[in-house]
C-alpha cells in the first residue's frame, strides 16, 4: 500500500513556471482581487434616504435601502467566490 502511494507521488511532478517580468507579475497579484462596479447616474437620487440626511458634521448618514441591498449583494458575491472582503 505504501509503495503504491510513493509511486504515485513520484510520477506526478509539479510544473515550475519561470517568471521573466517580475514587475508585471507583482502588479497582476495586486490586481487579482480588485473589483470595479459601474453605477448609473440615476442612482444619485436614490443614494441617500432623504435630503436632510446628507453628511453634516457630527451627523450620521442614512443610506437608502437600495444602496444597502446593493452593497450586501457585492459582499455576498465576494464571499461566494471565496474572497476576503476586508
Amino acid at each position: 500500500m505504501k509503495r503504491r502511494k510513493q509511486e504515485r507521488r513520484s510520477n506526478s511532478k509539479k510544473i515550475k513556471y519561470k517568471i521573466n517580468n517580475w514587475s508585471e507579475y507583482n502588479q497582476s497579484l495586486k490586481n487579482r482581487g480588485s473589483l470595479t462596479v459601474w453605477i448609473s447616474k440615476d442612482i444619485e437620487k436614490l443614494w441617500y434616504f432623504s435630503k436632510g440626511s446628507i453628511c453634516k458634521r457630527g451627523r450620521l448618514t442614512f443610506y437608502s435601502d437600495y444602496v444597502i441591498e446593493m452593497m450586501l449583494t457585492v459582499v455576498l458575491q465576494r464571499i461566494e467566490i471565496g474572497d476576503r472582503c476586508w
